[in-house]
């Protein structure tokens, strides 16, 4: 009967011993997995905010009597929310005038400016939404 309890003891802390091996082989591949996760959430995140800065700007702009300025004001006040320093708002034709039929923002946004990891995989990847909207006033001499 003593016999029995020694080699259950035995089996137990082998068994331990293997958990620990099992752990550190399986962990740090599983933290890996879950920093990609979350760098690509964050990747398709700014991509929902540049595609939302582009079209809030392109409504301003489309707006008589606002300006290139007032587009670009509200494009940057959505994309003060990726803590972004190089993000680019492009507004064409600038200036808006009576005459501009269709306004058209482009926003850039370089991943190496808000991405953690994926910056070093793909330094040169930008992301980019362009919104192209008719401009009221051409609305009112079609009808």
């Amino acid at each position: 009967m003593n016999a029995n309890r020694n080699k259950q003891r035995i089996r137990h802390h082998a068994r331990r011993g293997a958990l620990m091996v099992e752990f550190s082989l399986v962990f740090p591949v599983f933290m890996l997995v879950m920093l990609f996760f979350f760098e690509a959430w964050r990747v398709v995140q700014c991509q929902q905010t540049v595609d939302q800065a582009a079209f809030e700007a392109a409504r301003v702009a489309i707006v008589p009597g606002k300006t290139g300025a007032d587009a670009r004001a509200r494009a940057n006040v959505i994309l003060a929310s990726t803590n972004s320093t190089q993000a680019n708002v492009i507004i064409s034709p600038d200036p808006i005038t009576e005459k501009t039929e269709r306004v058209t923002v482009r926003v850039t946004l370089p991943l190496s400016d808000v991405g953690l990891f994926f910056q070093y995989f793909s330094p040169n990847y930008t992301i980019e939404s362009v919104m192209t909207l008719d401009h009221e006033n051409s609305r009112i001499g079609r009808l």
